[in-house]
């Protein structure tokens, strides 16, 4: 039935919510749980836009990356606190609703 279930996090109460769902499903199916966190990628302009910028302070992108990084990692150790056996976690960046719908596409996700 299902092979690979996709689930979308952030951070948020919500998102952990989706992902015991997914632990639900996956003790029925056997399936994969794949946890996706996508950051908005910000253009070398927009980055460029904060010429005072500190020393030392990263550009957003490299910010925003490593906090994604953060949030699967912490899902991925949480779902497998819950009792999920096959968890793979993923960050991309872009816009988030067209990267969750892309990426679902390509690894053939529910």
């Amino acid at each position: 039935m299902f092979k690979r279930i996709l689930v979308a996090v952030d951070g948020s109460k919500t998102s952990l919510k989706a992902m015991d769902k997914a632990i639900e499903l996956q003790q029925l199916t056997d399936a994969e749980i794949y946890l996706l966190c996508v950051y908005k990628h910000h253009s070398l302009f927009e980055a460029s836009l904060s010429i005072g910028r500190p020393p030392g302070m990263d550009i957003p992108d490299k910010v925003l990356s490593e906090y994604a990084k953060e949030v699967v990692n912490h899902a991925k150790d949480l779902a497998k606190s819950h009792g999920a056996t096959k968890v793979r976690g993923f960050v991309k960046g872009g816009r988030p609703s067209k990267v969750i719908i892309k990426f679902a596409q390509d690894k053939e996700a529910t």
